[in-house]
């Protein structure tokens, strides 16, 4: 991997864990950023990933402020 990419990669994940986030979160946020608003269920099938934990990224993005439900 580049040393560009490493780094950058380095800070978002340093960023997010200011606001209480984990890196993998960064994605939802892009998709919300790109498509808001979109249902879980839309969230869930544009991320690959299980209903389980985009509600689980979505509570702990709410409470962090970062989204509203």
């Amino acid at each position: 991997m580049p040393v560009l990419a490493v780094t950058t990669a380095a800070l978002a994940a340093r960023m997010l864990t200011e606001v209480d986030l984990v890196p993998a979160q960064e994605p939802l946020l892009a998709r919300l950023w790109a498509h808001e608003p979109s249902s879980k269920e839309e969230l869930t099938e544009a991320l690959w990933a299980e209903a389980p934990t985009v509600a689980k990224m979505l509570t702990r993005m709410g409470a962090a402020g970062l989204v509203e439900r």
